[in-house]
């Protein structure tokens, strides 16, 4: 397994970057460690190859081997900071199917060989889009989507195609072949026993079930067309919710050594507003430009 356990501690060290010990070098100081949980004497605190640093700054648990960075590169999904435990537990007490309920979780392998569950994308406005590979206005939904997810990924958006049906009623569908035809790299997801579908009460294809930032159902079961993206804009113009994930002080040298997008609440918002669609296009609101760390 590629490890990412960072080697340049030393040289921000001597160049005044950290000023507090850090006594397994991957960039977070013992002190930040304390806070955060993980091991000051092990850059690796959970073993999965991945450094505490890497995994704490792209939203992935430093201390849970069973939530690894996603390992194709081409899995490039934005995450947000997570809530765990009883925090989670708290919220989604009454969580359901229904519209207006705080949606359940389901996982699913998507067409990386990535099992992804849907709490993971909490924070962000979810479609969920039920299809079946013969479907006609499926493929032409499907034929603008990679577009919409561009437009909208960095703004914290992410659609999931549910794959039912493959064009000749056999319940196994390609995710490959529907990825391929419609050069799609949001997820796609498999499901011919229908386990996820059955959850949005599809009866036609295809059908669109909406989640907003704060995880509620906000639209339930729309079926045929396309999706309904005037009511995803006016979601993703809604804040986050507030989890309380604190930063080192030298975010912003450890985001620059290693390459990373400065985390979510750290980026200037200014610009990352929703813009008409002409102006939209190829904006990228999650870095990697640097900016100063909250106090």
């Amino acid at each position: 397994m590629r490890s990412f356990v960072l080697p340049l501690a030393a040289s921000l060290i001597a160049a005044g970057c950290v000023v507090n010990p850090d006594s397994d070098e991957d960039l977070l100081t013992d002190e930040f460690e304390a806070i955060i949980g993980t091991s000051p004497d092990d850059a690796d605190t959970d073993g999965d190859g991945y450094s505490d640093a890497y995994e704490y700054f792209t939203y992935f648990s430093p201390v849970r081997d069973n939530d690894v960075p996603y390992e194709d590169e081409d899995a490039d999904y934005v995450r947000y900071p997570l809530l765990w435990g009883d925090d989670w537990d708290e919220i989604a007490a009454d969580r359901g199917w229904d519209e207006g309920e705080f949606s359940g979780s389901w996982t699913g392998e998507d067409q990386h060989g990535i099992d992804l569950k849907l709490r993971r994308f909490y924070g962000q406005v979810i479609l969920i889009d039920v299809s079946a590979e013969w479907c006609g206005p499926c493929q032409a939904a499907a034929s603008t989507l990679q577009e919409e997810y561009e437009d909208r990924r960095d703004l914290g958006f992410i659609p999931f195609t549910i794959l039912t049906e493959d064009p000749v009623a056999d319940p196994t569908p390609s995710a490959d072949r529907w990825v391929d035809t419609y050069e799609l790299t949001s997820p796609v997801i498999e499901d011919g026993e229908r386990d996820i579908a059955r959850r949005y009460l599809t009866t036609a294809y295809p059908t669109y079930t909406v989640i907003g930032r704060d995880h509620t159902i906000v639209q339930l079961d729309k079926q045929g067309g396309t999706a309904d993206f005037d009511l995803i804009d006016e979601l993703l113009d809604e804040e986050p919710p507030e989890i309380d994930y604190p930063w080192p002080e030298n975010t912003a040298e450890i985001a620059e050594a290693r390459g990373l997008r400065v985390p979510t609440q750290l980026r200037a918002r200014a610009g990352c507003r929703r813009r008409p669609r002409s102006s939209l296009r190829g904006r990228r609101c999650l870095g990697p430009a640097l900016v100063e760390p909250r106090p």
